[in-house]
């Protein structure tokens, strides 16, 4: 388990799970320095979550706090599978095994109390 913070970069960083609670980072210069942003990273059972925002973290600790998610079939027109992938459906299947996701789930309910409580350390790019 490992958690940790970098410095939101343009175009380094991107917001993996779009649609998901507030919107990412809207673009500015990179002279505007005004109001640091972080990007949060949670490494669990060999898999790095990236974060944005505390609200998409809270999104991930939900989905795997449930045991079983349920069928999310949408009827999605003439689009391709892959034009309309919602963020939880690119995630391993394995870390939706029994062990493994009781892990995710501790190691994400870690985090969010380390991020509220600003203890998360800063890594480089």
């Amino acid at each position: 388990m490992a958690i940790w913070k970098e410095k939101y970069t343009q175009g380094h960083h991107g917001n993996a799970m779009y649609g998901c609670g507030e919107p990412g980072f809207e673009e500015r210069s990179d002279y505007d320095n005004i109001g640091e942003r972080w990007v949060y990273f949670v490494e669990s059972c060999g898999f790095t979550f990236q974060f944005l925002n505390l609200a998409q973290l809270d999104e991930c600790l939900k989905y795997y706090e449930t045991k079983n998610p349920g069928s999310t079939r949408e009827n999605i027109g003439a689009a391709d599978h892959w034009e309309v992938q919602r963020w939880y459906e690119r995630l391993p299947l394995k870390l939706r095994e029994e062990s493994k996701r009781l892990k995710v789930v501790k190691t994400l309910s870690n985090a969010r109390e380390l991020i509220m409580n600003n203890g998360v350390t800063e890594r480089g790019i």
